[in-house]
């Protein structure tokens, strides 16, 4: 994948256009360090690849919650905890929407 700096982006933006359709997707970086992805779109694709993009990032939040989970060892939960963990929230939500609310 190319990488393309943020500044040849600004003053050199015909080339950089003309590499993105070369190379479909290209990283920007600022400083050298990675700040976007470019991805080449039309009218026919800009929806199914921002429905996959957003996908994909759901996908890494999931798997990222999951390992924290199991690093927290929280993997092996029984039901019988699971069931008391979300008996617990439930009833401190109820007990938050019975608060009076606070004005500032």
């Amino acid at each position: 994948m190319k990488f393309v700096p943020l500044r040849d982006l600004l003053s050199k933006t015909a080339a950089v256009r003309k590499a993105l359709k070369k190379e479909h997707e290209m990283v920007m970086t600022l400083g050298g360090r990675p700040i976007a992805v470019l991805a080449e779109v039309d009218g026919k694709t800009l929806a199914a690849k921002l429905k996959a993009l957003r996908s994909t990032r759901a996908i890494m939040h999931l798997d990222c919650a999951q390992a924290e989970a199991r690093a927290a060892g929280l993997d092996k939960m029984t039901m019988e905890e699971i069931d008391a963990e979300i008996a617990r929230a439930r009833a401190e939500r109820a007990q938050a929407q019975k608060r009076p609310a606070r004005h500032r």
